[in-house]
């Protein structure tokens, strides 16, 4: 009897403990292309009292090619541009940045949800170690927050450092 009693218990906990239990990978996937789409159009961010970061992103076929300017009184001191495409099989965002100085960045990602592209960053002098997480999230279809976190050459995702800059867009 007890047996029993014992084994309808641990039956009556499993089976409460996992009313709520979900999967976590979705059963439909999230077309990366399309969603990719929303990064499409010139925007502005202010980084100072007299400086601005302008990204124009303009669609090629499937993909996508993002000029950058930094610019302080009206003038360019810095510019790069992204190339933003996908794997074959169209569920992974791959883009790479060529910037002034020659350096490149290798960033690999995927939306996680209709509005958040995470990715992880890898520079051209360290391209099996990730030292970014970069997130991008678009809460309006004028605007987009683009952040951050560092983690320099540590292993773990100790946050080293972050940042974030939003965008509003202009055209």
């Amino acid at each position: 009897m007890k047996k029993s009693i014992n084994l309808l218990l641990s039956i009556s906990l499993l089976s409460c403990f996992s009313i709520n239990l979900h999967s976590q990978t979705s059963t439909e996937e999230l077309d990366q292309v399309k969603l990719v789409k929303q990064i499409i159009g010139t925007w502005e961010v202010s980084i100072g009292e007299d400086s601005i970061v302008q990204m124009t992103c303009t669609p090629i076929g499937e993909g996508i090619l993002c000029q950058f300017e930094w610019k302080s009184d009206g003038k360019v001191y810095d510019e790069g541009v992204t190339v933003v495409g996908f794997s074959a099989d169209r569920k992974t965002i791959v883009y790479t940045g060529v910037w002034e100085d020659g350096r490149t960045t290798h960033d690999i990602g995927r939306f996680v949800t209709e509005k958040k592209w995470v990715s992880e960053r890898f520079p051209s002098d360290s391209p099996t170690h990730a030292h970014f997480l970069t997130v991008h999230e678009f809460p309006s279809p004028t605007m987009f927050k683009y952040s951050w976190y560092g983690r320099g050459t540590n292993i773990t995702w100790e946050p080293l450092w972050e940042g974030s800059l939003t965008y509003s867009k202009i055209k």
